[in-house]
């Protein structure tokens, strides 16, 4: 009902509630223009965009805050002062739009704003910084901040921008999600726990450590939430054996030991399942034990994003990383080898250069049975990263209305593919055409946006496109 009302808004004001696209030109006297989805319950329901404007004073800019619906109708404009403000990202709830501003490097501002574009409350948060913080809606209470400093904290606000809780945190709240009825991270710093706390309170009333193993750790990649039901899902990682220091060359070792999917339930049934499936357990025929392809014996399968559908499947895309003899290094050492003398070259990078080729994507049901899906054809990089150090990138995941339709959106140096799982058909999108250059956002349920620059015309132009 409530990501409806947005449309029903636009409609109110006389605008076509069905407007797909629009094209942003430049704009004369701008400053610089920002733009952000606004999300409510981790879901798309309309966008903001920020322009700044001609300064006011010294110190303080005029700005714009257009809000547009999920079909990029226009809803109202929000006009104020302030700071130099870089906007961070945005919650809606009750009616109420929660616009989250970088204000510098030791504050936060909190703009709570109708949809008619009224700014009824502004909440400054002051601390230094040392990453962005997260604001998420809350149902039924208002919303949640999540500051990010050298003492970190859960601050949640009603609709109105009053402060009705705040709870310290020991350490960094990863992978925030809320449910009518509940809070839940994962603190990986120690206790590698999953949390669990009161949306109306901030008591905590669960907490579940995940392995007590120290030297893993998890990295969560998808993290989808269903009525009361939160799922966390990705991969389980050396922390302390290779941490950040793992580099390509050493991918074969076992980066990654396996994969996770972790459920977890509101307050009235309160619990968490976890299912830790490791590649040593024998019940993964496409996987050897450093996830490696056993059809090939030189590829390795890098875990980079993950999706659980709302009957609990999760889905992993892996990249796939296949590393090569360097033929013609490998000959000149032999060859040298009597004269003790090896190349600088091959010392350095080692006897094998390391690409990514295509992507797989695998299937973990709920009873533990994980098998192959699909392969999803990619260009070959022509870069070695044998020495860079292993840090999975992050490719997108989009599920449609139902939750039962997920997509996983990657691509290679021509083109972005969004590759819908159940089909196994990949729609391909090229980067860079003529002046065109191309990116892809989240969008409403079943949609995702693709976003068109013009190099030569000086213009943006965003589209809201099916996932079909």
């Amino acid at each position: 009902m409530r990501k409806l009302f947005f449309l029903l808004l636009a409609a109110t004001l006389g605008q076509a509630a069905h407007a797909q696209s629009k094209v942003f030109n430049q704009i004369a006297g701008a400053i610089r223009t920002d733009l952000s989805e606004i999300s409510q319950n981790r879901k798309v329901v309309g966008y903001v965009r920020l322009i700044q404007l001609e300064k006011a004073s010294k110190d303080v800019y005029n700005y714009e805050l257009n809000i547009m619906d999920e079909n990029l109708n226009d809803i109202s404009t929000a006009q104020f002062s302030d700071g130099y403000l870089t906007l961070n990202d945005v919650a809606f709830e009750q009616d109420i739009i929660c616009v989250s501003f970088l204000k510098g490097s030791t504050e936060t501002s909190l703009y709570f704003v109708s949809l008619e574009g009224k700014v009824n409350k502004i909440q400054t948060i002051e601390s230094k910084l040392t990453s962005k913080g997260v604001t998420k809606n809350l149902p039924g209470v208002g919303f949640v901040y999540h500051k990010r400093a050298k003492d970190f904290s859960l601050i949640a606000f009603d609709p109105s921008g009053k402060k009705i809780w705040e709870k310290s945190l020991e350490r960094e709240a990863y992978n925030l999600a809320a449910t009518p009825k509940m809070i839940a991270y994962y603190d990986f710093s120690k206790a590698k726990s999953i949390n669990l706390i009161n949306s109306a309170d901030g008591k905590s009333f669960y907490s579940k450590e995940l392995e007590v193993n120290k030297n893993f750790s998890h990295q969560f990649t998808g993290t989808q939430v269903y009525g009361d039901t939160i799922y966390y899902s990705g991969s389980i990682s050396p922390f302390n054996k290779y941490g950040k220091g793992m580099q390509f060359k050493n991918l074969k070792k076992g980066y990654q030991k396996g994969v996770i999917v972790v459920k977890a339930w509101a307050p009235n049934n309160q619990g968490v399942k976890i299912t830790e499936t490791s590649w040593q357990q024998g019940e993964i025929s496409d996987i050897t034990k450093v996830a490696g392809n056993p059809d090939n014996k030189k590829e390795n399968y890098l875990f980079e994003n993950s999706v659980t559908s709302n009957d609990g499947t999760t889905y992993f895309l892996a990249e796939n990383v296949m590393r090569k003899p360097r033929i013609g290094l490998v000959a000149s050492t032999v060859i040298l080898s009597p004269f003790l003398f090896i190349s600088p070259i091959l010392a350095s990078s080692g006897y094998n250069k390391y690409y990514y080729t295509d992507a797989t994507i695998f299937k973990l049901t709920p009873n533990n049975r994980f098998s192959r899906v699909n392969t999803v054809s990619q260009k070959r990089s022509s870069k070695n990263f044998a020495k860079e150090f292993v840090s999975p990138g992050y490719t997108r995941n989009i599920i449609d209305e139902e939750g039962t339709q997920p997509y996983f959106v990657g691509g290679d140096a021509d083109n972005i593919n969004i590759t819908n799982i159940s089909t196994k058909k990949t729609k391909y999108i090229p980067r860079k055409s003529a002046n065109i250059s191309s990116s892809i956002y989240p969008a409403k349920e079943g949609h995702f946006m693709l976003v068109e620059s013009n190099s030569a015309s000086k213009s943006v132009k965003l589209s809201i496109v099916p996932l079909q």
